[in-house]
């Protein structure tokens, strides 16, 4: 697996190093190496080391680094020799927050990221769905309103060009979702659904559907989405892994707290057993799925125990809860995506059992509850590590309201 790697990115300027690292010195003579390359420029990390010419793999391992004459006792028979043709040699990015699935989703779907107009959404979506085939759904895309003035979008934007093709598209933080009239009508959603706790479902002035969900309100269109095949589990799979090899990044938490399937674990267990797997893989489960979740290690490249949960959303879908109302629109706070006590009982119980808990909070009033629930947990479970993840803006904030307090 390791070999193949190598001898594919020897064409490029830079080559990453995605083993776990044994020793960075020249140093082991009871064991020859599986792999050397050499006549290379490596950079080891170590401070005031300079650079090295040739590293020693063994077991997927790194065991040496040193010149090429240094490294030349570690070669055998059975040693693999790859010329680096002078190449630069960094470790791998592991980058420890990625959607994995649905990032692979949107490389291979329709992108709106850089939409800058309500014109260039609908005339990009239409393009895009003349590619697909019957039955197909177009998702994630990815939009961001303020880059049109602020005006959400609204499902007669693309009614006219997706009439039987289901769309569901992701605002940029995916807090936020437009689904057209077919995937609302597939999903069973009309005029008359009642609200959902932990989510908003916007509606016009007379009561009439725009298409736009937020948060636990976007699980009435998702949870009907049809299943990915194992082909296309793969497909998005590997979407994924070569964006993030062609970043520099060999390893990567997959942080998706909505996809209870863990379709990324799964889907990268098929490659490794393949001996096709190119990404180092941490996936997490839902938080409040933390009783189903075990800790499991697998070549030490497909790896679980930790749990995502949430809070509230975020601040461009305004779903961020704080204690004041946002300034643009009176009344609005935000919300709560899961309860207290809930997100109390999950941690807790995740933390006994030794699980990474990884939670999301970015409005004040998020992340003032999240904390009090940490000092509770770790009062009773002794102190533990949890993550949290914050917003910058949120943290002043934060710092600001505690300051008024004193």
């Amino acid at each position: 697996m390791v070999y193949n790697k190598f001898e594919m990115m020897l064409s490029q300027k830079l080559i990453l190093i995605g083993l776990v690292i044994l020793s960075l010195s020249c140093q082991s003579d009871s064991k020859k190496a599986d792999l050397i390359i050499h006549n290379a420029v490596i950079w080891t990390g170590v401070e005031n080391e300079d650079y090295k010419r040739s590293i020693a793999i063994t077991d997927e391992k790194i065991i040496a680094t040193g010149t090429d004459d240094e490294l030349t006792h570690l070669k055998d028979d059975n040693t693999t020799l790859i010329d680096a043709k002078g190449n630069f040699i960094v470790p791998g990015f592991i980058d420890s927050h990625v959607h994995l699935m649905a990032g692979g989703r949107s490389l291979l779907s329709v992108d709106l990221r850089n939409a800058s107009s309500p014109e260039e959404f609908k005339h990009k979506v239409a393009g895009f769905a003349e590619s697909l085939k019957e039955g197909e759904w177009i998702l994630e895309g990815n939009w961001d309103h303020t880059l049109w003035g602020g005006e959400l979008p609204h499902k007669d934007w693309i009614d006219e060009v997706t009439e039987n093709i289901p769309v569901f598209l992701f605002r940029l933080d995916g807090h936020m979702a437009l689904a057209n009239t077919a995937a609302l009508k597939f999903a069973g959603v009309d005029n008359d659904i009642p609200d959902v706790d932990g989510g908003t479902i916007i509606k016009d002035d007379l009561g009439n559907l725009t298409g736009l969900l937020k948060d636990n309100a976007m699980n009435l269109v998702i949870d009907k989405i049809p299943p990915m095949t194992s082909e296309q589990k793969r497909e998005t799979f590997e979407a994924a892994s070569e964006y993030f090899i062609s970043n520099g990044v060999t390893s990567v938490h997959d942080v998706d707290g909505l996809n209870g399937d863990l379709e990324s674990y799964s889907t990268a267990l098929e490659l490794l057993k393949e001996n096709k797997l190119k990404t180092r893989i941490y996936a997490s489960a839902p938080l409040n799925q933390w009783a189903q979740t075990t800790i499991s290690n697998h070549l030490n490249w497909v790896k679980t125990g930790s749990l995502k949960g949430f809070v509230d959303g975020s601040l461009g879908s305004h779903t961020a809860v704080f204690h004041d109302h946002y300034l643009d629109i009176q009344d609005d706070k935000g919300f709560f995506i899961n309860k207290e006590d809930e997100l109390y009982e999950w941690i807790s119980e995740a933390d006994k059992a030794n699980l990474h808990v990884l939670v999301h909070a970015i409005g004040v009033s998020a992340i003032h509850t999240l904390m009090n629930i940490y000092e509770k947990v770790a009062k009773e479970n002794g102190k533990k590590i949890a993550v949290l993840e914050l917003n910058t803006l949120s943290i002043l904030l934060l710092k600001t309201s505690l300051d008024l307090q004193n």
